[in-house]
């Protein structure tokens, strides 16, 4: 997954399914975390990873205790709301912090996070020296651990609301006196989905160079839309550039049904007829191959969403309307696995398209997923597919074939 996505998707997820957090992936986040920045390398982490029902449901107890004290403090504390949508936007926000706190203990996983509790000011003869406290080396270590689980579609929460009552988780989980618990993150499979979260427009609070000092902000770019060539790189071959040969080969493309779509990659890509040659048989038997042609169509789509290819994407919204797909499913393709809707094998085929993109490789556990539903050559495919279509994207972006009229990008 692209960092910069991550983070900007990496919200708060409170409610969490049943679905098994694997101790590898537990250890992947650990891992990250313990890369993040550190003052000094001094790296005062200690991490406690809580998988024991009776150790969960304890600290889920002593959680729950704690929120009831702070929810109705919170509360009674707060002002009016300046807006009716800052009202809504708080009361949704409470309602997830309360599920959160009466399910804390249902959660796969808890990470608790400490340091030891000692002073590590210096002194000179001018007296102490204030460079802040161990907490500034230890949340970068939270936010990393963070960050890995979203890229491995693991929900997590930040919560320190437990503190109330800190002595009592701590005696739960056998931390000694002389460690604070800095922090405490559930860990699951989410319920819903990832996006991010509401915030103030970054340019509001942001100064530069002398406090007060604003100015807006320029166009965001998005990670997800990367620049791709607005003009041809290899242009179309022409009707007077093609000669008999290409004419041929160009004729077997349209025999295979793709006369009405694929034009441009079809003329692009003849102008090289030695690789054109071999290239179209191969996809064209992946295209009558063995999968049902709706999954290889969620397949081509999602490599096409990932790969930011929409001559790709274009082209196989219409073959993949052909075969079933509708337009909703074709929405929701851009969300992923964990939208809403999916049912369990199309979401575990999406999650196997993610996991060749992001890793060039199915996990153990998706593909003991697919192995439920599909046959030993069917199973030969989903990689071949979408790493044929991974191929056919990188050259169609490189080379900058252009969409034809009425083909819609994303």
């Amino acid at each position: 997954m692209e960092v910069q996505h991550a983070l900007l998707t990496t919200r708060a997820m409170r409610r969490y399914t049943d679905a098994p957090v694997t101790d590898g992936e537990v250890e992947a986040c650990i891992r990250a975390a313990v890369q993040a920045p550190s003052g000094g390398n001094i790296q005062p982490w200690q991490f406690v990873v809580v998988r024991d029902p009776a150790v969960k449901a304890k600290v889920g107890e002593t959680y729950r205790a704690s929120y009831d004290r702070y929810e109705k403090a919170l509360v009674a504390s707060l002002p009016p709301f300046r807006s009716e949508e800052d009202e809504t936007s708080f009361n949704r926000g409470l309602t997830a912090s309360r599920h959160l706190a009466e399910h804390l203990g249902e959660a796969p996983v808890l990470v608790l996070v400490a340091m030891p509790a000692i002073d590590l000011t210096l002194h000179d003869d001018d007296g102490p020296l204030d460079i802040g406290t161990l907490h500034a080396s230890v949340f970068p270590a939270v936010q990393n651990l963070m960050v890995a689980a979203r890229a491995l579609g693991i929900g997590t929460a930040l919560t320190t609301v437990f503190r109330i009552r800190q002595d009592e988780v701590r005696e739960a989980c056998g931390i000694p006196d002389r460690y604070e618990i800095v922090a405490l993150v559930p860990m699951g499979r989410p319920v819903g989905r990832f996006g991010q979260a509401r915030r103030r427009p970054a340019e509001t609070i942001t100064h530069w160079d002398r406090w007060g000092e604003k100015r807006a902000f320029g166009p965001a770019e998005d990670p997800w839309n990367p620049p791709r060539p607005a003009t041809p790189r290899v242009a179309p071959a022409t009707d007077d550039e093609l000669d008999d040969d290409a004419r041929a080969l160009l004729g077997t493309a349209r025999v295979a049904g793709r006369d009405t779509v694929g034009a441009n990659i079809f003329s692009t890509l003849v102008k090289h007829k030695g690789l054109f040659r071999h290239w179209l048989p191969f996809g064209g038997k992946l295209l009558s191959g063995k999968l049902p042609a709706r999954e290889r169509e969620l397949l081509i789509l999602r490599t096409g969403w990932r790969t930011r290819s929409h001559y790709e994407w274009g082209q196989h919204v219409i073959i993949a309307k052909l075969v079933g797909v509708t337009d909703n499913e074709i929405a929701r393709i851009k969300l992923g696995p964990d939208a809403d809707g999916w049912s369990d094998a199309d979401r575990t085929l999406l999650r196997a398209a993610d996991e060749l993109h992001d890793d060039a490789c199915i996990t153990d556990a998706t593909w003991a997923e697919l192995a439920t539903t599909y046959d030993d050559k069917q199973l030969t495919e989903i990689p071949m597919v979408v790493g044929h279509y991974h191929l056919v994207a990188m050259t169609l972006n490189s080379l900058g074939v252009q969409r034809e009229p009425g083909v819609a990008g994303f």
